[in-house]
């Protein structure tokens, strides 16, 4: 594979990396996360890479139901400013290596999971697993994912059914939607806030990450 991935770039770029999510995942290897990685960190191009850790603390933080890591990517592209994904891609990825990790979590003792965990990844130990599914534990105990987030951020808009009708039913779905996303905002917000306050994932490891 790296032979290939060689032999194409300089065939088809003259051996420099392309600024293109086509001419990147086209190359042998390169999949969308990867092409985004190297257009935000790289091309400083407008891109959201979601890794294993950004996937669970999206669902943990009820950002998203997380029924694909695309979805999750297409949940908080629409949740946060542009302007902040370079640095929240970074952030969050750290976050979860050095402070929220995927098996033995307890969220009361964490800064950010305290407030923002839903159930049921607001209780120690439990988290999501792989996407679009409980955690096993869970799933043996028969217990409901929370309802807290949309499964997607279209939903939240009123354009995932329910009383989608004409008229007052579907401006009151509309209004509801709205309000729930404004709220799905805040909280994104807020936890960015608090990633970006945190010396430990600050202006410093961002730094460090780029070079």
């Amino acid at each position: 594979m790296h032979a290939a991935f060689a032999q194409m770039l300089v065939e088809l770029h003259g051996g420099v990396v392309p600024d293109s999510f086509e001419a990147l995942e086209a190359l042998p290897g390169v999949g969308h996360k990867t092409a985004s990685v190297v257009m935000s960190q790289v091309f400083n191009k407008q891109a959201f890479p979601v890794d294993t850790h950004i996937h669970r603390l999206a669902q943990r933080w009820g950002l998203t139901h997380g029924a694909s890591v695309e979805q999750t990517e297409a949940d908080l592209k629409a949740l946060l400013p542009p302007a902040t994904w370079r640095d929240a891609h970074l952030q969050i990825i750290y976050f979860g290596r050095e402070h929220c990790p995927a098996k033995g979590h307890d969220p009361a003792g964490c800064p950010v999971c305290c407030w923002a965990a839903v159930s049921p990844y607001n209780r120690a130990g439990v988290s999501p697993s792989r996407p679009g599914q409980k955690p096993k534990s869970l799933q043996a105990r028969g217990v409901k994912r929370s309802a807290s987030a949309p499964a997607a951020i279209g939903d939240a808009e009123g354009h995932g059914g329910g009383e989608g009708g004409a008229g007052g039913g579907s401006r009151r779905v509309a209004a509801r939607g709205a309000a729930a996303k404004k709220a799905l905002q805040s909280k994104a917000h807020g936890a960015a806030a608090a990633l970006a306050e945190d010396s430990k994932v600050g202006e410093g490891t961002i730094k460090r990450a780029r070079h």
